[in-house]
């Protein structure tokens, strides 16, 4: 058993639980269902000791799974729809499904007229909001009946008709579906932006002619963002703001729906971003973090897109609350990638906050650093690996931190490492400024850790690394946590700290 059970009953609230009398007489189940809310029942060895306690026969434990999962999968289907805060567009959708699966199962019992009737109401729904899946699925099982069954030749051919419209619609959803698995391959595993770019010019006629001859919902949404996407990574900012307001005013009035919106946000938000356009691009990140659920993954990149503007406005504290309003939300704990990603930020944030970057008089909750190298090192094993990518940022920040200890022969032995890395590894135009900064860093020993001549060895390299700024993509963000510019202002005043001290 997974967690499968565990997740779907919390998908349930308990109020919706006693209005569905979803538990009639099975008094265990409905006492699970609570204590797996009330978090006592947190495992699945939890759910079995708590099952056998009341009920010794071990053969019946899997059958007493099956039932409950069926009685919560029973649940799911009897959830209200109409409830206020789901869009128009997702309670047709659900209304659409409902009414297939209702004629469905009528007609498995041979009632063809009121299946037929209700194949007619989920196909009349399907065209009105462009469920292209579900006007092909209807008006197929129409074409049957029609044909065989009330022998109408006239609706048989309107179906038809549909069904042909909508097949070659669902091809092209389906193409949109493909085009944005590879777009995002190229961009977010493979980090490249040439081909990337390469992609997305590729498919751009293709997709605009998609937009302007469909009217799908689907097509109108996904395509659109595709385009935004195209024109994102060609630094086309205004152009994809543009498309982005746009498709937000005809997904409010023709499909009256406003829950794709937020996508639209964040994608002006990260168009502001790279523009930086701070103000804006904050503005735009704030409306769709209202929009997105806390359970969504999407939630914390959009906190994640407010650390990259915090980061560049030198807003320290701003970026402590940021990490631990991320470490708090359930959906971080289910993709151990993007965990150990804020991971990383923490190390960053606890290295400023032990420097006293971060004001604890804004926030009561901030707390001295406890921060342990060793155990940092251990959290991150995925990036570890990522020899030409955030690994960078790993060293980094390991590095500082042997500084900030005033730890020379540490400082010295992680130098020579990083300096061999830089050579393996940080070889193309991407990594310029990481170069830059690492051999920045190389000057710190040579100037005997002195802070007005390590910053006189640096002076040309410091003019190299403004020389060429930052694109602000998400990968590249990701290595520079702190902008280098910044990070070695801060390095300075640290080597000056720890010169002080040594003097005292």
């Amino acid at each position: 058993m997974s967690d499968t059970i565990f997740e779907l009953s919390k998908f349930i609230s308990k109020r919706e639980s006693y209005n569905l009398n979803l538990w009639k007489d099975d008094t265990l189940s409905m006492e699970i269902f609570n204590l797996i809310h009330t978090g006592e029942i947190t495992s699945e060895q939890d759910l079995s000791n708590y099952y056998f306690k009341n009920n010794q026969k071990t053969t019946s434990f899997k059958k007493f799974i099956k039932r409950y999962e069926n009685r919560l999968i029973h649940g799911v289907f009897l959830i209200n729809t109409d409830k206020e805060e789901m869009s128009v567009l997702l309670k047709n959708y659900s209304k659409c499904i409902k009414f297939f699966l209702a004629a469905e199962l009528i007609r498995w019992r041979a009632n063809y007229p009121l299946s037929l009737h209700y194949y007619e109401k989920s196909l009349k729904i399907s065209i009105k909001f462009g469920f292209s899946t579900y006007v092909m699925l209807a008006s197929q099982e129409l074409m049957q009946l029609y044909s065989a069954f009330k022998n109408e030749l006239k609706n048989y051919n309107r179906v038809q008709r549909l069904y042909s419209k909508y097949f070659i619609l669902n091809n092209q959803e389906n193409k949109i579906k493909t085009y944005h698995y590879q777009a995002r391959i190229h961009w977010v595993i493979e980090k490249d932006l040439n081909k990337t770019r390469k992609f997305t010019s590729s498919i751009r006629n293709e997709i605009t002619e998609y937009i302007k001859t469909s009217s799908t919902y689907f097509i109108q949404l996904q395509g659109n963002l595709l385009l935004i996407f195209d024109s994102f990574v060609h630094d086309r900012y205004q152009e994809a703001i543009d498309r982005s307001n746009k498709i937000i005013k005809i997904l409010t009035d023709k499909f009256k729906t406003k829950n794709a919106l937020k996508y639209f946000y964040r994608s002006k938000g990260q168009c502001y971003l790279a523009m930086r356009d701070f103000k804006n691009a904050e503005e735009n990140f704030l409306v769709a973090l209202d929009q997105f659920n806390k359970e969504e993954s999407t939630y914390s990149y959009i906190l994640n897109d407010l650390f990259n503007i915090h980061s560049y406005a030198k807003n320290y504290t701003k970026l402590y609350e940021l990490t631990y309003e991320a470490f708090s939300l359930k959906a971080l704990k289910k993709s151990p990638q993007f965990e150990q990603e804020w991971k990383i930020k923490e190390a960053y944030v606890q290295f400023l906050n032990e420097l006293g970057l971060v004001d604890a008089k804004k926030n009561k909750k901030i707390e001295k650093s406890n921060f342990k190298l060793n155990k940092f090192l251990n959290e991150v094993p995925i990036y570890n690996s990522d020899k030409a990518g955030i690994n960078v940022s790993i060293l980094i920040i390991q590095l500082l931190w042997l500084l900030k200890n005033n730890d020379h022969n540490a400082v010295i032995d992680r130098l020579e490492t990083m300096r061999q890395y830089t050579y393996r590894y940080l070889k193309n135009d991407e990594t310029f400024r990481y170069n830059c900064f690492v051999k920045m860093l190389l000057q710190i020993p040579r100037a005997n850790f002195h802070p007005f001549l390590t910053s006189k060895y640096t002076e040309n390299l410091l003019k190299k690394l403004k020389s060429k700024q930052t694109k602000l993509y998400e990968h590249t963000i990701e290595v520079e946590i702190i902008p280098f510019e910044d990070l070695w202002e801060i390095t300075l005043d640290m080597l000056e700290k720890n010169l002080n001290k040594t003097k005292t």
